[in-house]
C-alpha cells in the first residue's frame, strides 16, 4: 500500500468516526429530552426508539401509545415510549 492509498483510507475512516459521533450527539440530544422536558416530537420519537413515524401514529391511534398536541404537534412522553418499546405496555 502506498501512501496515497494509506492516506485515502485513513480519510474513510475518519469520515465514519464523524459519521459515528453525528449520531451519538443526536442519541444524546434526544435521551436528553428536546423541547419539552420528557416528551419527543413524533420524528424525535421515530429516531429514539427505531420505530417509523407510521407505526408510532398507528400505535396512537390504537390507543396503545398516548400524546399531548401542543400548538398542532403531538408528542409523545419518552418514558411511555421506553415502556412500549421493552414491552412492558
Amino acid at each position: 500500500m502506498d501512501t496515497f492509498d494509506a492516506l485515502k483510507l485513513l480519510a474513510c475512516r475518519l469520515d465514519a468516526i464523524d459519521a459515528l459521533a453525528a449520531e451519538v450527539a443526536e442519541l444524546r440530544r434526544l435521551v436528553a429530552g428536546p423541547g419539552v422536558a420528557g416528551f419527543l416530537s413524533v420524528a424525535d420519537a421515530a429516531k429514539f426508539s427505531g420505530l417509523s413515524k407510521t407505526v408510532l401514529y398507528r400505535l396512537r391511534d390504537e390507543g396503545r401509545l398516548s400524546h399531548h398536541k401542543v400548538g398542532g404537534k403531538v408528542l409523545i412522553e419518552r418514558a411511555e415510549l421506553v415502556a412500549l418499546v421493552r414491552g412492558e405496555r
